[in-house]
């Protein structure tokens, strides 16, 4: 199976730059909490564990040699998209965070152990705070999970 997200990563390299552009835009790390939720269809489901091992080979898939190959990678959404309330709502509601922050960083320690360029905020919010402005992206993303790409806003 890692050698299958290894190829992936390398078609989608290699189809995005066929296309003239030179920015993944994904994929999508969320771990799913909730089967309802409007973006199942691009998460992994529920198992954690699995995020690490996936992002770093679809990430190294997208490189040549451990340089980028003219593709500057991404993942999204940053943070917990994938734990709204019933799968629907734009907020997580979090009583723990140190439990809430463990169960859905996985997919970003892969992607940042493989030098992704660029992570992709949340549309959603934590406990009403928006991604977009909360201290998670200093304090997480940036010192405890040492990104030093660039942060993306989503669309809204």
């Amino acid at each position: 199976l890692v050698t299958y997200i290894y190829i992936v990563g390398k078609w989608t390299a290699a189809n995005v730059k066929k296309s003239g552009f030179n920015y993944v835009f994904g994929p999508t790390v969320a771990v799913s909490h909730n089967p309802r939720g409007g973006d199942i269809s691009r998460q992994w489901g529920n198992n954690n564990n699995i995020y690490i091992n996936m992002q770093n080979h679809i990430q190294k898939g997208c490189k040549v040699n451990h340089i980028i190959n003219g593709i500057l990678g991404s993942v999204k959404h940053f943070f917990g998209d994938g734990a709204t309330l019933y799968g629907a709502d734009k907020n997580a509601h979090v009583g723990n965070y140190k439990t809430f922050i463990s169960h859905n960083i996985q997919g970003y320690n892969g992607s940042i152990s493989a030098d992704i360029g660029s992570v992709m905020c949340s549309y959603s919010a934590i406990n009403w705070l928006p991604l977009a402005i909360s201290p998670m992206l200093g304090s997480i993303l940036r010192r405890k999970l040492n990104f030093d790409g660039f942060v993306i806003s989503d669309y809204d």
